[in-house]
């Protein structure tokens, strides 16, 4: 028996003297296929085709002629019944080169948001749609350089074909055809182009696009690296932003976002990571509520202060981190300083408040120089003992520490054990007594930890 007819058939390019042709493959035992084609007159044989091919291009035409084609499929069977004609109009000079990268997505069941990417130079864009089996249909047009339309005419459930030409003076261009099937009623359509930004100490604020008419609300799903995402808020509808305000929450986080309305829920966009950190990097992890208390010296006596990081500011999108200093005795905060860390410099501290251009002073640099290396930091001497020391601390093992000794004055100096960008400051030997018998005042571990309270 003779193979099925081929599937719809369309005119897809223009030149002033060749017609391309391509069709829908609709059987599985074809030999090829055979193009006629005709002017006024009978249908006249144009080319036969091999098997399994889904276009052609028909040359040697006449510019300025009006021409229809219609195809065949053949086997020792025989040959099936022809396509429908599709009608080409050859210009005189070549048309403007086709659209691409033509897409359709519905809105709602009402409408589809179809765009496209000139590739030529023509006078504006016909839009054009088709249901399977059915002629194509002028929706639309657009200027030339607008490449983006909204089909309103459309109805729930229903497959469509979307093609885009370029027209000029001298002819038209289609594009390639894409499809889309447009959603249930009532169903409003997924946004898409989910986007993360992570502002430390703050949380996660996301962005997206809404591709819906008849949304009431956005709901946003969040969930940690393994667990099972859940419904956490929910934004109005057209509100296309959402802040998730973490606090001290840190953790790797993966987001989702969804349209909904009282008939249901749209699906959820693909997820989108997070990895929120409470802390800045760099030599000394900088994390809102850490607390330095260390001794100071003076001829009236030693007395103790306290540190404490308050806030974090973003001028120009920069992290500097409030530092507040208090006795620890008693007494409200009669110092603030900025610190920050500078890639590839160090841990500096700022004077506050920030002006235009803050002046700074390295409190440690980064990375160490060898061993032996002194620095002088707000007139005070700091010598790097060692750069790459293993050192146990309440029971775990640090590998790569550096090891800075810092004079106050003769007789007091403190030892800092840090392990750069992960952990900070991991153990702090404060000395008193002179050089030569110093003694261990104290020994504070893991205190520049992430502290919240």
């Amino acid at each position: 028996s003779p193979p099925n007819s081929p599937g719809w058939l369309s005119v897809l390019g223009i030149t002033y003297n060749s017609v391309t042709l391509r069709w829908t493959d609709a059987s599985t035992n074809e030999s090829g296929f055979i193009v006629y084609m005709r002017e006024t007159g009978d249908w006249q044989v144009a080319d036969s085709i091999p098997a399994n091919r889904i276009e052609t291009t028909v040359p040697g035409l006449q510019s300025g002629r009006i021409y229809f084609f219609r195809l065949t499929s053949y086997n020792s069977g025989g040959e099936s019944a022809p396509t429908n004609s599709a009608e080409a109009h050859t210009p005189i000079v070549n048309p403007p080169n086709p659209p691409t990268d033509v897409t359709a997505n519905p809105i709602s069941e009402f409408v589809v948001h179809v765009t496209w990417t000139d590739r030529g130079t023509q006078d504006s864009f016909l839009i054009q749609r088709r249901v399977p089996q059915g002629d194509w249909q002028q929706v639309g047009s657009t200027p030339d350089n607008v490449q983006s339309f909204y089909d309103s005419t459309t109805v729930a459930l229903t497959l469509y074909y979307y093609r885009v030409g370029a027209t000029s003076a001298y002819g038209l261009s289609w594009s390639d055809s894409t499809e889309t099937t447009t959603p249930p009623p009532g169903a409003p359509a997924s946004p898409e182009s989910l986007r993360v930004q992570t502002v430390i100490g703050v949380g996660v604020i996301l962005t997206w696009l809404d591709r819906s008419i008849g949304e009431t609300r956005f709901e946003i799903g969040r969930n940690l690296a393994g667990d099972f995402p859940t419904v956490i808020d929910s934004v109005d509808a057209d509100v296309t932003a959402y802040t998730d305000s973490l606090g001290s929450e840190v953790g790797h986080y993966f987001y989702r976002v969804r349209s909904a309305n009282a008939h249901g829920v749209s699906t959820w966009t693909l997820p989108i990571e997070a990895d929120y950190r409470f802390c800045s990097s760099g030599l000394i992890p900088i994390c809102v509520g850490n607390v330095w208390e260390y001794r100071v010296d003076t001829t009236g006596g030693a007395y103790w202060m306290r540190r404490r990081v308050l806030s974090v500011d973003y001028p120009n999108g920069l992290d500097f981190y409030l530092w507040g200093q208090a006795p620890v005795t008693g007494g409200r905060t009669d110092t603030l300083y900025y610190l920050r860390n500078f890639t590839d410099v160090g841990c500096h501290i700022i004077n506050y408040p920030l002006s235009e251009n803050p002046l700074s002073q390295v409190l440690f640099r980064y990375p160490v120089a060898a061993a032996g290396v002194f620095y002088w930091v707000d007139g005070d001497c700091v010598l790097v003992l060692s750069t790459g020391m293993s050192l146990t601390v309440q029971g775990e093992v640090y590998s790569g520490v550096y090891v800075y000794q810092r004079f106050f004055d003769p007789l007091h100096t403190i030892q800092y054990y840090i392990k750069p960008n992960t952990v900070g400051i991991i153990q702090e030997d404060e000395w008193t007594g002179p050089v030569n018998n110093p003694v261990l005042a104290a020994r504070r571990q893991l205190t520049y930890r992430e502290i919240y309270n």
